[in-house]
């Protein structure tokens, strides 16, 4: 496999449309098992030993009778490591791997939970979906901003916002 340099960083060329698909396959059933709707999706690029995108999930109660009605906020990392082996990592936002701290700033209230994905469905959807393991190049894409949150998906916003 050819590896990237940041010039032709893969996790770039992927689409919102495309991360908005990654986010229901993690989340099938899982939304509807815990009777949350999702309000809000948003992304953030990072590098830090390699590239990552991470998004942050709000979700909000079916129910608005609830006594609860605070939103939860969620989120994971997901990583192309296309200095050494092009791997992909994906890791929720927790403590577990996580500064405290870290998690408090980016406003991360709760531990994102996926449903059941297999392998093959997840390696089928990286390789034919985000094609980050093709050997092609890109039309050069902007860089976005490092470390700064855009929303892909809100509930409260019209559509075409």
């Amino acid at each position: 496999m050819k590896t990237l340099d940041e010039a032709q960083n893969v996790l770039l060329n992927v689409s919102d449309e495309q991360w908005l698909k990654l986010i229901e396959m993690l989340t099938y059933g899982v939304l509807e098992l815990n009777a949350r709707t999702l309000q809000k999706t948003e992304i953030m690029y990072s590098v830090g030993h390699y590239p990552a995108m991470h998004f942050r999930l709000t979700t909000i109660l079916n129910d608005p009778n609830d006594r609860n009605d605070q939103p939860q906020v969620s989120g994971f990392r997901f990583a192309f490591d296309q200095d050494i082996d092009d791997d992909v990592y994906i890791e929720p936002l927790s403590s577990d791997g996580f500064w405290d701290d870290y998690l408090e700033k980016m406003g991360i209230t709760h531990v994102f939970t996926s449903n059941e994905v297999g392998i093959r469905k997840l390696y089928r959807f990286i390789n034919e979906e985000l094609h980050l393991w093709d050997d092609r190049l890109f039309a050069k894409v902007e860089r976005p901003v490092e470390d700064n949150w855009r929303t892909l998906f809100d509930l409260n916003s019209p559509p075409g916002q």
